[in-house]
C-alpha cells in the first residue's frame, strides 16, 4: 500500500508500522508530498516502483487538529497546569474542547469522494477521538503523549492509534 501525502500522512504509515502483527504485513510504502504536488514530484511519483506495485488505493481523512492554548499543545499545558497530576479523562475531554472544526468539513469531504470513487477510506479521527464521550487520546495508556504539537502524532501515539484503528476494524480492505 502506497500511503501519499504531507507530514500528517507519515503519523498514520507510522501508525501502521509499528504494528505489523495486527495489519497482517501488508507492504507499506510512503511518498511526502504537499496538497498541491509540484510537477517535479508528481513525476516522481508516477516513476514510483511503489505507484506502479500498488494494488490498493486509500484515502485517509484529516487527522485530528487542535487549537493551542496559551501557545501550548494540549498536553504541554495541561501538564503544566497540573504538575505530575494526570486525569486521562480530563484530558481527553479538553482535548475535545480544542479540536479545530473545521476537519470535519474537510473529512466528510474525503469520505464522499471515496464513495463516489469507489474508494476505500480509512478514517484518522476513529481512532483518536470518541464523539459519543466527546474525548479525544492526548495520551497513551503508558501516560506519553500523542501529539507533539497541534496535529502531528508521537511515535508513541502513531502506535497507540494503530492499534486503536485495528480494535475499530482495521484497514478497510
Amino acid at each position: 500500500m502506497l500511503i501519499l501525502g504531507g507530514s500528517h500522512a507519515k503519523g498514520r504509515f507510522n501508525a501502521l508500522v509499528l504494528n505489523p502483527d495486527l495489519h497482517g504485513g501488508i507492504g507499506l510504502a510512503r511518498f511526502g508530498t504537499s496538497a498541491k504536488i509540484p510537477a517535479d514530484q508528481m513525476e516522481a511519483l508516477l516513476a514510483a516502483p511503489s505507484l506502479a506495485a500498488g494494488k490498493t488505493v486509500v484515502l485517509t481523512t484529516g487527522s485530528a487538529e487542535y487549537k493551542p492554548i496559551e501557545g501550548m499543545p494540549v498536553f504541554d499545558w495541561y501538564l503544566r497546569r497540573n504538575r505530575t497530576t494526570v486525569d486521562p479523562e480530563a484530558l481527553g475531554r479538553l482535548a475535545w474542547s480544542c479540536r479545530k472544526p473545521q476537519i470535519s468539513a474537510i473529512n466528510d469531504r474525503i469520505a464522499a469522494i471515496g464513495r463516489t470513487e469507489g474508494v476505500a477510506v480509512v478514517d484518522k479521527i476513529g481512532p483518536i477521538c470518541d464523539a459519543p464521550r466527546q474525548s479525544c487520546a492526548a495520551m497513551t495508556d503508558d501516560g506519553y503523549k500523542t501529539f507533539y504539537d497541534y496535529g502531528h502524532s508521537t511515535l508513541e501515539g502513531a502506535a497507540c492509534f494503530g492499534r486503536r484503528l485495528h480494535a475499530l476494524g482495521g484497514l478497510p480492505f
